[in-house]
């Protein structure tokens, strides 16, 4: 059975009185020419009126400092308590005040790192500099004090309140280990790094401090609290030398972790990242988009190579980019201004010379690797938006095209498809076809040789010759509407097929492909030229028969109006290797 020390507590809280007010507390700008860091010198509580005094010092790694790191919440920032620093004035949050009075010593000071404290938080500066050191300070520091705040324990189990330790009785269901799991410190981000680099942990809430091995054990050994975030964390711990622990694997792993700084659920991980040994800049100056993008560079310049050609890793860019785009605030971290400026870079500089390059340098922005899936290649263009919306000739003329350019075998699905996307249009908002796109610039990609997956696409199309005849003639688009799209030969992988219909950009022309991406509602437009392929725009393609009937019965709005979010594979048949601009990237994810 787990045991549990209790400690008496030095000092009340509620009972120390404001310290008098003196001049406010300034730091001393921390020394840069050596890898060092500020400690805070907690004083000992004489008595229950005691003040709580500090001191701050400089040291350097160098001189091997012994000291505890503090791990905890903020918490609510707006109660703030008063301490005093050298003898000046300085406020804390109400849950740091209570830790540092339940750490005092009576007779002896203690030595502490604390993140609030020992970083002048505005001081954007420093702080890029001293997070950069946050996997040294957990790490070297001779024990890491986690503080879950204070929580009372139950009144069976503070019989014999003077004894040091008392008996924790984990089998059967507990309220306070209940109620420690699911303390708000276990969703913090910065947590993973701050205990999974410790050397040695101590857990304290209220009055009790007990070794982190225990508390897991009592978590393990409770059925209430087998799978909370502090088992899961101890899980986590147990594979930080596995490649796994990649910074990618983090970010997706504890993406719903909180924190109050958007950019440490980023920068949160890099200490822990095995692939960030190399480096992985912190700069909290940077915009929430430059941020972004650092990210998706990162990550699109330490693919694995070992990993099979058709693998997840590979061909989930714009899956996680979405991912890292909600962490930092959503889609409009990126303004129109910050969009358009990469672009103006991009095209300045030429894109689509070297695939290889992973890189960026002022005059050649890296390309992200974006994998494609060919669905199939447009054999009939058919009526806008606004024309099928509108008027019942269009209607009909469109189901004809059907049975005109697809053969019988594929006709009956797609009749269905068809029905069912315009169904769909029906209750589509402006918002929603904002996906159907042209670009205004060329987005080219080196292609000496035909790609395999665009040859596979054309070998079922019905109409193939005579889209190949030099007598067929794309007529010219008379609206900027989207128009209907029809696919021919699209290959039958039965509930991962792709729909057969959807809406391109007008300056889609017979023959272009459409191309789907993991992770985004955006299909791809591309078409085959001379040495390349380039990138149309983008599309809204729908789903297969079979999903779109199953949401329809779902009845249910996810949000989610056209193509096909997730791809769990691509064959090599079907893969195309598309290298954009990071503002296109951007763009594409919708």
């Amino acid at each position: 059975m787990a045991k549990i020390e209790r400690m008496v507590p030095i000092v009340n809280p509620a009972s120390i009185e404001e310290p008098p007010t003196t001049s406010p507390f300034e730091y001393t700008p921390i020394k840069t020419t050596v890898d060092g860091i500020r400690l805070l010198i907690l004083e000992p509580a004489q008595d229950s009126t005691t003040l709580i005094n500090c001191r701050l010092i400089q040291v350097t790694f160098a001189q091997k400092p012994k000291y505890e790191a503090l791990s905890y919440t903020w918490g609510d920032e707006t109660i703030r308590r008063k301490i005093t620093i050298d003898g000046h004035d300085f406020t804390v949050a109400q849950n740091l005040f209570d830790a540092l009075v339940h750490l005092q010593h009576r007779s002896e000071e203690r030595v502490l790192w604390i993140d609030a404290i020992c970083i002048n938080q505005s001081d954007i500066s420093e702080k890029n500099s001293q997070i950069g050191f946050m996997p040294f300070i957990y790490m070297r520091a001779k024990c890491v004090l986690v503080w879950l705040g204070i929580v009372n324990a139950p009144s069976e189990q503070e019989s014999g309140a003077k004894a040091s330790t008392v008996t924790w009785r984990s089998i059967e269901p507990d309220p306070v280990l209940r109620t420690l799991a699911e303390n708000p410190y276990w969703r913090r981000v910065w947590i993973i790094q701050e205990v999974g680099l410790a050397r040695k942990i101590l857990v304290h809430y209220g009055t009790v401090q007990r070794k982190w091995s225990a508390l897991i054990e009592s978590f393990w050994s409770n059925s209430e609290t087998r799978d909370s975030l502090p088992v899961k964390l101890q899980k986590q711990i147990d594979e930080k030398y596995e490649d796994g622990h990649t910074l990618q694997a983090l970010i997706w792993n504890h993406r719903d972790s909180l924190c109050k700084e958007p950019r440490d659920h980023i920068y949160g991980f890099v200490g822990l990242g095995v692939d960030c040994q190399d480096g992985f800049p912190i700069d909290y100056g940077k915009s929430l988009y430059e941020v972004w993008k650092d990210v998706i560079r990162f990550k699109n310049a330490n693919q694995p190579d070992n990993n099979p050609p058709f693998s997840e890793p590979e061909i989930d860019t714009l899956c996680f980019g979405k991912v890292v785009q909600d962490l930092l605030g959503g889609q409009g971290i990126a303004t129109a201004e910050d969009l358009a400026r990469d672009i103006s870079q991009s095209t300045q500089v030429g894109l689509g010379i070297d695939e290889d390059q992973e890189t960026e340098s002022p005059s050649q922005p890296a390309k992200i690797l974006v994998t494609a899936r060919v669905s199939a290649r447009i054999v009939h263009l058919g009526p806008t938006y606004q024309e099928i919306m509108s008027n019942f000739k269009a209607v009909t003329a469109w189901k004809a095209s059907i049975n005109r350019h697809l053969f019988p075998s594929e006709q009956p699905s797609a009749r269905e498809e068809s029905d069912q996307f315009l169904e769909l249009l029906e209750d589509a908002e402006v918002e929603d076809l904002r996906i159907v796109e042209s670009f205004d610039r060329d987005i080219s990609v080196p292609k000496p040789q035909t790609p395999d997956c665009l040859l596979f696409a054309d070998q079922n199309v019905r109409n193939f010759d005579e889209m190949q005849s030099d007598k067929f003639v794309e007529p010219e688009p008379t609206s900027t509407d989207p128009r209907l799209f029809l696919l021919g030969g699209v290959p039958d992988y039965g509930g991962e097929s792709s729909g057969k219909v959807g809406l391109a950009p007008h300056k889609s022309q017979v023959g272009d492909y459409i191309c789907l991406v993991h992770g985004t509602q955006k299909a791809i437009v591309v078409r085959k030229e001379e040495g390349k392929v380039r990138v149309i725009g983008t599309g809204a393609a729908a789903e297969n028969r079979y999903k779109a009937e199953a949401s329809k019965e779902d009845d249910v709005n996810t949000g989610k109006r056209f193509g096909t979010t997730k791809l769990t594979f691509i064959n090599p048949e079907n893969r195309l290797d598309l290298y954009v601009d990071i503002a296109t990237a951007y763009q594409l994810m919708g």
